[in-house]
């Protein structure tokens, strides 16, 4: 799986892994999943996870921060590539 292998690769390398990660969409949720609200799980939701990455969250991005500690972070995007790899 996917965000097993990101959890090993040191921080400085974990945002071009999850940008180029391919997304399957077999048992993603667009309720949960879709971090842009665009009603569509693919790379821009990951996109936006990086962006957004250790900042508070803010309304627009309130989707992706799965654990709901109010910031954005690896926790989370380990979450969401979890959850479009199953």
């Amino acid at each position: 799986m996917i965000w097993k292998h990101l959890l090993s690769i040191t921080l400085g390398m974990y945002a071009a892994i999850a940008i180029s990660c391919a997304v399957s969409d077999n048992n993603s949720n667009p309720d949960r999943d879709d971090c842009n609200n665009d009603g569509v799980v693919n790379e821009s939701d990951i996109s936006v996870i990086n962006r957004n990455l250790n900042k508070p969250v803010l309304p627009r991005n309130a989707r992706c921060d799965y654990n709901k500690d109010g910031v954005i972070g690896l926790d989370d995007l380990a979450t969401h590539l979890q959850n479009i790899s199953n």
